[in-house]
């Protein structure tokens, strides 16, 4: 099977850019839609499995994807793939290779993607009309270690216990304060912290290894991310990029920006870098090839990390609506 590299909800259309020495690789894209087998034109998440397989969470259901054709889970058989049938919000693989699958109205199941069926876990959280609303944005998060999280987005965090099967906050091994509203998650790769993006109170991260809670009242651990964005407001989509440096996105005059400091050399990497024009709402960002950098919003734009400058020269990239966007694959370089 080929390797595939997907950008979801979004229609990347290249054109052909300045000619550089030496000559880029070449990719191919295809653009899939319904009518080519998709089952809804809103893609929400997707993963490829140690197979090589594509998984694709629809509205519609689940779909799996070999580059060719499609196995659709859209039509429920029994009770165990019910959950395979509903609105998709997210498929994820833990670090002990659990699949996992998170509905839009707050279900939580371990998928077996070799009898497709599921095992439903319990989620007790305070508000189970929040949790199974379908406008509540709610996301699970793997750890490292394989230790995995349900956010419900400035509501409430919980663990997921092996033993009992289920999603609870008696399982966090730390107590995030109540008037907290943790907007974020994330832990931070290669170490045993855990970051949070708090609704009006900056960051806060717990630090496993030493049992302590830094924040803005209390920067037990002498967090520089939280010294020098203290008075951030609303900073959310915290991401660590391979080279050891932290990206978010913060508020300034009504308008969201994107921020990013190198943890390793101890300084800015640039601050109140806008792409109003290109991602009016940062959903994602992620490391792509050639040290470059990958914005997805309303829009997608790339840049280069080397230079700090946004490419315009390397592609020119439209992206629909996400709401209303179709699937397309990078697949491997010509």
């Amino acid at each position: 099977m080929k390797n595939i590299f997907l950008y979801i909800s979004i229609a990347i259309y290249t054109l052909a850019g300045n000619a550089q020495k030496p000559e880029p690789k070449r990719y191919n894209f295809a653009h899939y839609t319904e009518e080519s087998g998709l089952l809804s034109y809103q893609v929400n998440s997707t993963l490829q499995d140690d197979e090589g397989f594509i998984w694709i969470g629809t509205n519609e259901g689940l779909q799996r994807f070999d580059g060719i054709r499609y196995k659709n889970f859209g039509q429920a058989q029994n009770d165990s793939s019910a959950i395979l049938s509903k609105a998709i919000l997210q498929v994820l693989l833990d670090a002990n290779r659990n699949f996992w699958i998170l509905t839009l109205d707050g279900s939580v199941g371990l998928f077996d993607n070799k009898s497709f069926t599921v095992e439903m876990a319990k989620v007790k959280v305070k508000n189970e009309v929040l949790l199974a609303s379908l406008t509540m944005p709610k996301k699970l998060i793997a750890a490292d270690d394989g230790t995995v999280f349900l956010l419900l987005h400035g509501e409430e965090l919980v663990t997921y216990n092996k033993e009992n099967h289920e999603f609870s906050a008696v399982h966090n091994f730390f107590n995030p304060k109540p008037e907290w509203k943790i907007v974020d998650f994330i832990p931070q790769p290669g170490t045993k912290k855990f970051w949070m993006c708090l609704s009006e109170k900056g960051f806060a991260v717990y630090d496993q290894n030493t049992g302590q809670l830094s924040h803005n009242d209390n920067n037990l651990g002498q967090e520089i991310i939280i010294e020098h964005y203290k008075n951030t407001t609303n900073p959310n989509k915290l991401f660590f990029d391979s080279q050891g440096r932290a990206w978010h996105v913060g508020m300034a005059d009504g308008l969201p920006y994107i921020y990013s400091y190198d943890l390793q050399k101890k300084r800015l990497f640039f601050t109140n870098m806008a792409f109003l024009n290109k991602c009016p709402d940062t959903m994602k960002y992620t490391n792509s090839w050639n040290n470059m950098m990958a914005i997805f919003g309303f829009q997608v734009s790339t840049f280069s990390l080397n230079t700090w400058k946004k490419k315009s020269n390397l592609s020119k990239c439209i992206m629909a609506m996400w709401t209303t966007a179709a699937l397309s694959s990078l697949l491997s370089p010509t």
